[in-house]
């Protein structure tokens, strides 16, 4: 018997590769639909060079990991504002409609616009939502963008980015209502704040609090005339109308030392916020990271060493992508590594709560996706509420620099073992479900027969006698529960298998 934890019911093997446009597709961000169903945004590159242009991408996945062609044109939505577009999240409104962030712009200039668009439940742009589905936040001056949004339960957006010059960029805030407009009673009246604590700020992922209090994670260099810049990872809190909440780190901003740049975060249950991202020791060699910081924004002495934890170190680029928290409260860490100039490599951790590896969970606490001759990129992940991981990016050849494909990758809960693919054509099983299972063979025989749910546990067994060119029939002792099983059917030393569901 075989062992993955890659989940052999999703694409191929745990695997899913697509292909949108001639050159580059990527995927920066990821939502599960309440049906189960799996959104996927980014870019998709237009053509080959630096400034090349691309569009908006949208797509949707259904469970099993197949492009869904009921969504937006065959499984995919597009869309261009400027020349060059780009998502970077996304979240569910209550009423399914798909609300993004990202960044715009036209070439050759480097100058970026803010945007936020809207596509309805089945992947159209929806044109109720700022002017035509689209709302830019325009600035006169500055490379700006945004790279975090959530919902909140009354349906009004939050949205987080940046935006200046080079050593002087700011965090940036805005609250809107469900048509694109700024919210009045944020802010202070304006619905959006911008602000900086000196030097280089970045703002990344965004939570809201149960009480309605705004959490973003980001990174900053604050520039010093006679000594080192200081970089390093940022929290901000926000109150529930827009102003800094007082009440964590100084005057609501908490730098996380450790960590140079924090891409993302998760809230839990006793609001100790945990911050995953990247450190850059001279940007000779990177390390993956996390910390946890405590309410009132102090590092958490308690967690890892000293407030954080190191994952994975390499070359550029070796990061933490995302940090959600499973049902169970565990602190779950995707990323990706570069060990060796052409190993590309992505890693999935689950944590303590005390920040060590949680021995139960794959090799020693972690999973490492390796794919020979491919550049693996994670930058997002998503908890089904069976507990199996969904981590997406992008694949590429080693040896081509623009060309990639979205890619999508599904961890189970626990380790799958027993026959992974069907082998052979000697005895094909044509049909089965929870009742038993059809089969033609090209000769006769007395076959032994086992059904494995996935665990690899036998849940029925027995004998099946077989005639050459005709139908038959195995009937199980009782019926199947829902859920996927394997078939193993064995003939002397032959051994053929078939994958099925049940879905009574």
């Amino acid at each position: 018997m075989a062992q993955t934890w890659l989940d052999p019911t999703f694409g191929t093997g745990g695997v899913v590769e697509e292909a949108f446009c001639q050159f580059a597709d990527e995927a920066f961000c990821t939502v599960l639909q309440p049906d189960g169903k799996i959104l996927v945004a980014g870019m998709a590159q237009l053509y080959i060079g630096q400034q090349s242009g691309s569009d908006f991408l949208l797509t949707r996945f259904d469970v099993d990991g197949s492009l869904d062609t009921s969504f937006g044109s065959a499984g995919v939505a597009t869309h261009e504002v400027l020349e060059s577009n780009a998502f970077f999240d996304m979240a569910l409104q209550p009423d399914g409609k798909i609300v993004l962030v990202g960044t715009s712009r036209e070439l050759p200039s480097l100058l970026r616009k803010r945007v936020v668009l809207r596509f309805s439940a089945d992947g159209l742009i929806d044109a109720s939502f700022g002017t035509d589905g689209v709302l830019i936040i325009d600035v006169d001056w500055g490379e700006v963008g945004l790279s975090g949004v959530a919902v909140q339960v009354d349906g009004r957006i939050v949205v987080t980015g940046y935006g200046g010059f080079a050593n002087e960029q700011t965090f940036y805030v805005a609250r809107l209502n469900n048509d694109g407009s700024f919210d009045a009673t944020f802010a202070g009246g304006e619905g959006q704040f911008e602000h900086s604590i000196g030097g280089t700020n970045y703002s990344g992922e965004v939570v809201i609090m149960s009480d309605g209090r705004i959490v973003a994670a980001g990174g900053c260099t604050i520039w010093h005339p006679l000594a080192p810049p200081t970089i390093a990872g940022v929290i901000i809190r926000y109150q529930a109308d827009g102003t800094l909440d007082p009440s964590f780190g100084d005057d609501g901003v908490a730098l996380v030392e450790g960590i140079d740049y924090a891409s993302a975060l998760a809230v839990q249950t006793d609001d100790k916020v945990v911050v995953t991202g990247v450190d850059c020791n001279s940007c000779n060699t990177q390390w993956a990271r996390t910390a946890r910081v405590l309410p009132d924004g102090s590092l958490d002495s308690g967690f890892g060493i000293d407030g954080v934890v190191t994952h994975r170190s390499g070359i550029n680029p070796t990061y933490s992508s995302d940090v959600l928290l499973n049902a169970a409260g565990n602190i779950m860490v995707a990323g990706a590594y570069r060990p060796a100039t052409t190993e590309y490599y992505s890693y999935l951790v689950r944590l303590l709560d005390d920040g060590s590896l949680d021995p139960t969970f794959g090799q020693a606490g972690e999973l490492v996706y390796t794919a020979t001759e491919k550049k693996v990129s994670i930058a997002a992940m998503a908890l089904q509420p069976d507990g199996k991981a969904l981590l997406v990016g992008s694949r590429s050849p080693v040896s081509e620099l623009y060309h990639r494909h979205v890619f999508l990758l599904r961890y189970l809960t626990e380790p799958y073992v027993g026959i992974q693919e069907a082998q052979g054509d000697a005895y094909p099983v044509i049909s089965a479900d929870a009742l038993g299972a059809t089969l033609v063979s090209h000769t006769s025989g007395n076959m032994t027969y086992d059904v494995l749910d996935m665990l690899g546990r036998a849940v029925d067994s027995g004998r099946a006698n077989v005639r050459a060119f005709e139908r038959s029939q195995i009937t199980f002792a009782s019926p199947l529960r829902n859920g996927t099983y394997t078939i193993v059917l064995r003939d002397g030393g032959m051994t053929r298998s078939l994958r099925f569901v049940v879905t009574r």
